[in-house]
């Protein structure tokens, strides 16, 4: 579908008697949505850096996004029956709940001397085994928190809000980090699931009741009828594939310098592309079609990776290294955090009423599943050749999905279900 066509056709407008329930709550929300990336953008760096540190390995470090994810891959079915008991606002306290209570235990270990790199994989596993058995919550939360026919809009604040969260978080963890050690970041880890089991549990008299959310192997039926849900699907898949490469940032990091700002100052250049999501929404509703998006992020991964795979192999000084490294990485981030933005926005509008949390339940766990599985092939092959080979078997597979979404021509109808997602930022 051509822009021109895709701007012409009118968007659905909200009810005209619908109430905003959250009008008040909508701000703290995503505030707590920032005050809580915060302390999980230093955990996670600090995570990485005390892996890595200790094994020297790409491919063991990769196990943290495998035994933080793939949980998920046998725990839909118990998922979406959970949210369907609990409603999304109940299950998203009690896993917020059950993180921070699973948090004291790498506390605990820093404090007794003991913080091992098995310790800290043992502690991911129990948060992917929470992750995934509250995998639709958030989605149903953010959409239910979102001012009517404005779904897109609150998720490309909130994908901007984890940005500027991140960005904070990986500066202030990285000083943390080299001045006291590991103590007061889990800490802080632990405090900073507060504020979003107090915000969602503010709207609980709000909430709709809990009801059927349809059932995973529902899902094969649902991509035959929906063309649109199909593509977001793939897409994702995709999407996924290009993050990957992140589990390689301690190793660049390394290269240029051992300390642990400078794995920060890369995990931050990789979130600040999150910061221009929202002007980008704007722009794409108003002169493109959300398929153009999807496209334009899978090139924009693509050429980065295979730029950044230039860069880490070339025999450049460790300044000049450290900045193309940084510009690449805004880059790249700018396309993921853009993908998913429009991608989680798609899921949550496309997805039927009596299927919402099966829907979001499988867009959970496509990443869940494409990132470890991605990592360890990345990190087998950074492992076995390099790390700049890798980064361009990465960029052949972000490729690949770009050719494979093309030959589906699944474009034209993810664009009619982003007619909503068009008004939410108009």
């Amino acid at each position: 579908m051509t822009s021109e066509g895709h701007a012409s056709n009118p968007a659905p407008q909200a009810p005209a008697d619908a109430v905003d329930k959250f009008v008040h709550l909508r701000p703290w929300y995503v505030g707590a949505t920032i005050f809580s990336s915060f302390g999980n953008a230093m955990v996670h760096l600090a995570t990485a850096f005390v892996i890595y540190n200790q094994t020297k390995s790409v491919t063991i470090s990769a196990l943290i996004s495998v035994f933080g994810f793939l949980p998920s891959l046998v725990l839909g079915g118990p998922a979406t029956y959970l949210v369907g008991r609990l409603g999304g606002p109940k299950l998203f306290v009690a896993g917020g709940i059950g993180l921070a209570a699973v948090g004291v235990l790498p506390l605990v270990a820093s404090f007794a001397g003991h913080l091992t790199a098995f310790n800290l994989l043992v502690w991911q596993l129990l948060v992917g085994i929470i992750i995934g058995l509250v995998a639709p919550a958030g989605g149903l939360v953010t959409r239910m928190m979102a001012k009517p026919g404005r779904v897109a809009s609150l998720n490309a604040s909130l994908t901007r809000a984890k940005a500027i969260a991140v960005i904070a978080g990986l500066l202030l963890g990285g000083a943390l980090y080299d001045a006291v050690g590991t103590n007061l970041i889990f800490i802080f880890n632990i405090v900073s699931y507060a504020g979003p089991i107090a915000c969602v549990m503010a709207a609980f008299r709000h909430a709709p009741p809990p009801q059927h959310q349809g059932r995973l192997r529902d899902l094969r039926q649902l991509a035959h009828t929906s063309p649109g849900m199909k593509g977001v699907f793939i897409a994702a898949a995709f999407c996924s594939v290009g993050g990957c490469f992140v589990v390689a940032l301690p190793a660049l990091a390394t290269a240029i310098d051992s300390s642990a700002s400078t794995l920060a100052y890369l995990k931050m250049a990789y979130a600040v592309g999150g910061l221009a999501v929202v002007t980008a929404v704007h722009w794409i509703s108003k002169h493109r079609g959300w398929a153009w998006a999807q496209n334009t992020c899978l090139v924009i991964m693509a050429a980065g990776l295979i730029v950044l795979a230039l860069v880490s192999r070339g025999n450049l000084r460790a300044s000049t290294t450290l900045v193309a490294t940084l510009v690449l990485l805004v880059l790249v981030g700018f396309a993921v955090y853009l993908d998913t933005s429009v991608l989680s926005s798609l899921a949550q509008i496309g997805a039927p009423p009596d299927q919402q949390g099966a829907v979001l339940t499988g867009v959970h766990m496509v990443p869940m599943v494409v990132i470890p599985i991605s990592q360890l092939i990345f990190g087998a092959i950074a492992d076995s050749f390099s790390v700049s080979v890798a980064l361009v078997c990465c960029a052949a597979g972000v490729g690949a999905g770009f050719v494979l979404l093309r030959l589906l021509d699944v474009g034209s109808a993810m664009d009619v279900i982003g007619q909503e997602a068009e008004h939410a930022t108009a």
